[in-house]
């Protein structure tokens, strides 16, 4: 079909324009980091690390006008995956100040070892959500460091590397990371003005992406459409 030849090739436009935008975005902050002097513990730019806690909760998000608590599933490396909780009913378990705040800088302190130490930073958090004790808050010294460049430093490979030697624990499924080996990562000592400048392009970079999926998204879904009306009948090839 004609309509779904066309379609097939928006896209595939559409995923190269992604591709080639996510390989600039990772050229930018990889020359950013290289061009560093040195290097500091990331202690130096960070107030304080908080911590939730883990209270007993159904395995089901939480619902409008309830509280949920984060699954560790819900930080992603550069995202936040806020459906990604558990209901927490009990009322006696709540604690407002482990709620999840819009610019929250947040890493997981447990997961598999390819996983642990994920960061990203909340665009835009809904309300009554809560940490959980696998999430931590990593509250940043404004004065020194971008939240959201700490996080790209923190998915670099170099930093990588320093939390999967850090993370301990026997099992082969679940690492953890210590406190104060957070603290100590070194990550590249990048002036408070170029990781403006860094995070600046990137955000503007992730907006095109953010438009282009959604593109790609909805054509999928004309796509689909086209094919349930070829396979129902309600459309037919044409003949010759």
């Amino acid at each position: 079909m004609a309509a779904h030849a066309a379609i097939e090739r928006r896209i595939t436009a559409l995923e190269r324009v992604s591709t080639k935008l996510r390989t600039v975005e990772v050229a930018l902050v990889e020359q950013s980091l290289a061009g560093a002097q040195d290097c500091v513990p990331l202690e130096s730019w960070l107030y304080r690390i908080e911590t939730g806690k883990s209270p007993a909760a159904e395995n089901v998000p939480a619902g409008e006008g309830e509280w949920g608590v984060l699954k560790v599933s819900a930080v992603q490396s550069g995202w936040f995956e806020a459906r990604e909780n558990k209901v927490v009913r009990d009322a006696g378990l709540i604690n407002p100040h482990y709620e999840v705040q819009t610019g929250d800088l947040l890493m997981t302190r447990a997961n598999t070892e390819d996983l642990v130490g994920l960061a990203c930073v909340v665009q835009s958090a809904p309300p009554r959500l809560m940490l959980s004790d696998k999430t931590l808050r990593l509250v940043t010294n404004e004065s020194m460091a971008e939240s959201s460049f700490i996080q790209m430093a923190l998915a670099s490979p170099g930093v990588r590397n320093q939390i999967k030697a850090e993370a301990t624990g026997t099992s082969g499924s679940m690492k953890n990371i210590s406190q104060a080996a957070i603290r100590r990562l070194l990550v590249p000592n990048v002036a408070i003005q170029e990781q403006q400048r860094v995070t600046a392009a990137v955000a503007s970079s992730r907006m095109r992406m953010d438009s282009v999926r959604r593109q790609i998204a909805k054509l999928r879904a004309v796509r689909q459409g086209l094919l349930d009306d070829l396979l129902s009948g309600r459309a037919r090839v044409p003949q010759g």
